[in-house]
């Protein structure tokens, strides 16, 4: 064996002492990494939010009732209150998801100073919206009955002029 054998043999000896057999292919011995810890679990309200971002109010609306179902005490929960209001325009813009939205929003256990301040913007444009509902419907009463008595009289009109 020549000296330059003998070198080799023993490097080769030598990495494969210290570094494995990962050493011999160049690479150097691998550590896996820790597994990651498990995710934290989403509480209800953030799985709402996560759908009320998806626009999908259904799913939202469950989630923040859900949420507010699970507190101790549900006034003690105004954003999410805040945000079920929301949801529930969301879900219907119409009469009936703005008469819920009022609802929730104008609950008595719920301190208005602990609503979020957009609570007590979106709540006047609703009562405002309400009030204007109410008023067309007012004026469209009063057309009505206009046009009925409007007919009326043009029949009197036209019973009393001469024939020609």
């Amino acid at each position: 064996m020549s000296y330059r054998e003998s070198v080799a043999s023993r490097v080769l000896l030598l990495t494969l002492l210290l570094g494995g057999p990962a050493a011999c292919k160049g690479a150097r011995a691998r550590v896996p990494p820790p597994p990651l810890p498990p995710p934290a679990a989403l509480s209800a309200a953030e799985i709402g939010d996560r759908h009320y971002a998806q626009r999908e109010f259904p799913e939202a609306v469950t989630a923040y009732e859900q949420a507010l179902a699970e507190a101790d005490d549900p006034a003690a929960s105004p954003s999410v209150t805040f945000r079920l209001a929301m949801a529930y325009l969301g879900l219907d813009p119409g009469l009936e998801g703005q008469s819920r939205a009022v609802e929730l929003l104008r609950d008595h256990s719920l301190p208005a100073s602990e609503l979020p301040p957009e609570a007590a913007v979106l709540l006047q444009l609703l009562e405002t919206l309400e009030q204007v509902r109410g008023e067309l419907n007012d004026s469209r009463r009063q057309v009505r009955r206009l046009n009925t008595e409007l007919e009326k009289l043009r029949e009197i009109d036209l019973k009393r002029r001469p024939p020609q």
